[in-house]
């Protein structure tokens, strides 16, 4: 299950290797983590708050195959260092569940963080709307390849992502069709997302999705 999903998440980083763009090159940069962690080259990395709204209707996908992930209020995702075998490890807890490792990456290769958020929107998206994940995936990839760095924000960047504003396919989408992604993160240290946030901007009655980081004390 845990190398089912690594694949699946890095087959969003993968078109950055072929036809990158400005914000792609900064932020699905492979090895950003490579020297991170703790002095001794081990330990917690980063931590984020994680929460997840999703509309209150049935899904118009449910007999995909793909399993709508539940709402989380009160959720964590926390990226450390495994030094012996030279992996990332992404855990995640939600509403009181025990933080648990749910996929191990690869050191060098891009932000498992970014790349949990994408494909849960995928996920989303395609439980909602029945449509084809790959595709989904596809125009994801499109526009963060094809995004600018953003526009600068107190030192940190912001860049939106309209990934189906465009696609002919937009009507068949319903909420999803306006689906905005956010991505804010700091230029200087591109490793360091600040916010994600995923947004069908319908209120609660749609989809949204956020990862803030959890600042050190």
């Amino acid at each position: 299950m845990k190398t089912l999903l690594v694949a699946t998440l890095l087959s969003l980083g993968l078109p950055h290797l072929a036809a990158g763009g400005e914000l792609s090159d900064l932020i699905m940069a492979p090895g950003l983590f490579v020297d991170a962690g703790a002095p001794d080259g081990q330990g917690e990395i980063l931590r984020y708050a994680h929460s997840r709204h999703l509309p209150g209707r049935e899904p118009a996908g449910a007999d995909t195959g793909i399993t709508l992930p539940e709402p989380v209020t009160d959720g964590r995702a926390v990226l450390s260092r495994n030094p012996q075998e030279e992996k990332l490890a992404l855990s995640l807890s939600a509403d009181g569940t025990p933080l648990h490792v749910v996929a191990e990456f690869p050191v060098d290769g891009p932000n498992p963080i970014l790349l949990m958020f994408l494909e849960n929107a995928v996920r989303n998206m395609t439980a909602q709307t029945g449509g084809s994940p790959h595709y989904i995936r596809n125009r994801i990839r499109e526009s963060l390849a094809a995004s600018g760095q953003g526009a600068a924000v107190e030192g940190l960047a912001v860049a939106e992502l309209h990934p189906f504003r465009d696609d002919p396919n937009r009507s068949r989408m319903g909420d999803f069709g306006q689906l905005k992604l956010t991505i804010t993160y700091d230029p200087d240290e591109p490793a360091r997302l600040v916010e994600l946030m995923a947004d069908t901007g319908t209120g609660q009655g749609g989809y949204t999705e956020s990862m803030s980081l959890i600042e050190e004390e």
